[in-house]
């Protein structure tokens, strides 16, 4: 039976004519042998894309056969009666004399297979179309195609086999295909399933196609798959798979190195981009690694335009990806700890846009199981408007993108702006309607500045405030002026000047100022001659403001109360402090404010310091003049001046001070009732307390067993010297055998302190959005702080890459699995990957 050759669409008419040219020939030549058996004879032995048995000489007698057919039937005159003078059935050919083209032993015409199945060839077939050339003997013409009002032949070099040895030139359909990508490429283009025959554009098309990656990748593999058939090694499926596995190893390493230098960026807060793509940070590193690194190398100097991978829009890419990474690490360990606390403030950046930071504090348990409480960053959000409606969506957002549950947030930390803290339309009102468990808890660091800032109303504390903020602008704001000084200081320390929104800071500025009083005084009176008038006339009225024993007295008697709240400041910042610890400390310092306000000996330590420097500068030891009707400060009685001082200004600070702490400090939350568990405070424990600890954790606890425990863990304290002080020692001791209390534990450790950590990434965004770099998105601001703040978390490169490919379809391998599945990991119609 006579099986039929597969054939492409459009080549029906060129077949035919190639076996009727093969039966003219023969008729001719009266070799008696019939049509049906010469038919019978070609469809057997070359049908493509068949792996028939073949008599090697059978084939080579039709091959002898084609290449006569085709010398006699171009040699013919013109004549378009006769069939014989059509070939090829190309309607723009135009026939040409032409000498004998063929060597022997002839060869394996790529034009002859069958296309439409070309990934169920034979190894065979896959070996002959590979190692198989056309090459033509001296004197022999390529026929010529007409391409517009022109007629050419095929040029020279696609017979080069030093220059492109993956051309192949096909006689029988007069172009030329990419071998290696023939075989081995899932392409469906010209040179691949379709001969070149623009022979007009035939060199840059060809220039273009093997600079391609698709082009190398399965050159590799044709090269890999010929020695491995040649050498008789396992068959070309186990072979693909490998050198597919080396390609996508070669590849994932490059990836790696672009990553890592991201990586290095984002976690220095170095610029990705420079004034020019190749001038970059970014270009500068890959060109450091590439030294060392041969495949990466390569990679920067040879891959496609539109495969490098180092874009603008690629660096986005894995920013995104990298951060996104980092954040989802943050939330499973939140998600673990079930129970955690949202923390939200907001800022403008440069490019004055609204910047909402989102945090979490959750409590974390170790491999050894040891409890403790951290406080992460998340992300920035930038919006529009920063009412408590669109703020209080904004965090419910944030919350579920992140995959968190709202009904577990047990706690709110926000600052006492209105818009955030508001009774009926703040974000704590909404957020605390919609979920009640979730507790708000002013900053109490926002609380300590407030306290410092009323206690500072005082008239002659005030007074001196804002001489010496005037002070240290003046001279810290122009480098003139600033020469001037360092000529004076002689290596003592530099001013430091008020922090406007930090309080609690400005005890530095005022020890600052106090121990370089000497040297400040000094360079206002070299300020006041030999400089221009406006200069001058402002160091004259701040060196006569100085000179003045009230303001002496004023800096001495705020210098040393103000230094004693540094660290209840800075142990509040602290991530692990909790609201226990916070009360605690400001306790402590309220009490001893306390005895120090009633401590003669410590005014007498503030009247010798101030008293000694005011002789040191030759300022009179004096009070203010004393009217009947003082309407604008304290006004008191004393025999002596020093009386008058202590009487009229420490006191009043001192109960000023001490009143704020009180009362923005000290005042207990429903909460924090649940700290009298703790071990070295349970004997004042009250069944009233108690009461009220049940009732306030009462959605976390089991009431009908927290009793038991209770008194289970009574007798834990007291028979066995549990030492549980602290929550999170409460925690590990309670972990497992005592649930309710280690939920009432954990609720605690829990609620938040300070806004600190969104503060802090305020910092980060500074530095991160500056003036030269304040149009970035905000994807990659995000994927950056991420990078930035969290250097501590190791971001997954082989999992970064692994999403990356999962997004879409990238133009080179990376990932073994799409091998298999697909036959080839190139997709040249995607656009997804385009690099620029």
């Amino acid at each position: 039976m006579k099986r039929r050759l597969p054939q492409l669409s459009g080549q029906m008419s060129i077949l035919q004519a190639f076996k009727h040219n093969v039966k003219h020939h023969d008729s001719d030549s009266s070799n008696g042998q019939s049509e049906q058996e010469e038919s019978s004879s070609y469809t057997l032995s070359e049908s493509p894309g068949l792996d028939l048995p073949q008599n090697k000489q059978s084939k080579q007698m039709l091959d002898t056969k084609s290449c006569d057919k085709f010398e006699n039937s171009q040699s013919q005159p013109s004549d378009t009666s006769d069939a014989a003078c059509a070939p090829l059935d190309f309607p723009n050919v135009v026939s040409a004399s032409h000498g004998p083209f063929c060597e022997s032993p002839p060869f394996f015409d790529i034009g002859t297979l069958d296309f439409t199945a070309r990934f169920t060839w034979s190894d065979s077939q896959k070996l002959d179309a590979l190692t198989s050339r056309f090459k033509p003997l001296k004197g022999w013409k390529a026929p010529l195609r007409g391409i517009g009002k022109k007629s050419r032949r095929a040029p020279d070099f696609v017979f080069d086999e030093s220059l492109y040895p993956c051309l192949r030139y096909s006689p029988f359909l007069d172009g030329v295909f990419c071998a290696p990508c023939t075989v081995f490429s899932s392409m469906e283009n010209i040179l691949v399933t379709r001969p070149l025959t623009d022979w007009s554009n035939a060199k840059r098309m060809v220039d273009s196609h093997v600079h391609s990656q698709e082009h190398e990748t399965a050159a590799f593999k044709a090269k890999s798959f010929v020695n491995i058939c040649r050498q008789k090694k396992p068959s070309v499926l186990e072979f693909g798979s490998n050198a597919y596995r080396d390609k996508v190893k070669k590849n994932r390493e490059i990836l790696t190195s672009i990553i890592g230098a991201i990586l290095v960026c984002g976690r220095q807060n170095i610029a990705l981009r420079g004034k020019t793509e190749d001038r970059s940070n970014f270009r500068a590193i890959l060109n450091y690694r590439a030294e060392k690194d041969c495949h990466l190398k390569e990679h920067l100097t040879s891959a496609p335009k539109h495969a490098k991978y180092l874009s603008p829009k690629m660096q986005n890419e894995f920013i995104n990806l990298c951060g996104t990474q980092i954040s989802t690490t943050i939330t499973e360990r939140c998600r673990s700890a079930q129970y955690f606390t949202v923390m939200a403030d907001e800022s403008a950046d440069v490019s004055n846009i609204e910047q909402f930071a989102f945090c979490v504090r959750f409590t974390e348990k170790s491999a050894s199981d040891i409890h403790s409480v951290t406080e992460e960053f998340l992300s920035f959000v930038s919006t529009q408007s920063i009412t408590g409606e669109a703020l209080h969506a904004l965090l419910t957002d944030e919350v579920r993108k992140h995959g968190l549950n709202p009904d577990y947030i047990v706690g709110q930390g926000y600052d006492g702006a209105g818009n955030m803290a508001g009774k009926i339309r703040g974000v704590q009102a909404r957020v605390t309607q919609e979920y009640p468990n979730a507790k708000y808890v002013h900053c109490r660091n926002h609380r300590l500045n407030l306290a410092i800032c009323h206690a500072c109303r005082v008239t002659f504390v005030q007074s001196m405030f804002t001489v010496v903020g005037d002070i240290l602008f003046f001279l810290t704001n122009s480098p003139k002026r600033q020469a001037v000084y360092e000529t004076h200081r002689n290596n003592a320390e530099m001013l430091k000047k008020l922090c406007p929104t930090r309080w609690s800071q400005h005890s530095e500025s005022v020890s600052a100022f106090l121990r370089n009083f000497e040297p400040i005084e000094e360079t206002l009176s070299d300020l006041q001659v030999y400089h221009d008038t406006k200069t001058m006339s402002t160091a004259s009225s701040l060196h006569k403001a100085i000179l003045s024993f009230d303001f002496v007295i004023a800096l001495c008697v705020v210098g040393k109360p103000l230094d004693t709240l540094n660290p209840l400041s800075n142990s509040m910042q602290d991530p692990a402090c909790d609201l226990v610890k916070a009360s605690e400390h400001a306790v402590s310092l309220r009490d001893v404010l306390l005895q120090k306000r009633d401590d003669a000996t410590y005014f007498d330590e503030i009247w010798e310091e101030a008293t000694t420097l005011a002789n040191q500068q030759n300022i009179g030891v004096d009070r203010p003049r004393i009217v009947g009707r003082q309407q604008h400060r304290n006004n008191i009685a004393a025999p002596t001046v020093k009386e008058y001082w202590r009487l009229n200004l420490f006191l009043p600070f001192m109960d000023h001070l001490r009143t704020e702490l009180e009362d923005r400090l000290c005042i207990p939350h429903p909460r924090l009732k649940a700290q009298y568990l703790l071990s070295n405070k349970i004997v004042h424990l009250t069944q009233a307390m108690w009461n009220d600890i049940k009732a306030e954790y009462a959605p976390f606890i089991d009431a009908n067993a927290v009793d038991a425990e209770l008194d289970l863990w009574r007798h834990k304290i007291a028979n066995m010297g549990l030492d549980a002080d602290t929550l999170c020692k409460a925690m590990d001791a309670a972990y497992q055998l005592h649930p309710n209390m280690y939920v009432i534990f954990k609720v605690l450790l829990t609620m938040p302190v300070s806004t600190a950590s969104a503060e802090r990434s305020f910092s980060t965004l500074r530095r991160l959005k500056s003036y030269l770099r304040n149009t970035m998105t905000q994807e990659r601001l995000t994927g950056l702080a991420l990078l930035h703040i969290h250097r501590n978390i190791n971001v997954d490169v082989n999992r970064v890459i692994n999403e990356f490919d999962a997004t879409g379809h990238r133009r080179i391998a990376l990932v073994f699995n799409a091998y298999e599945d697909s036959g080839s990991s190139d997709d040249s119609s995607s656009s997804d990957d385009d690099d620029d």
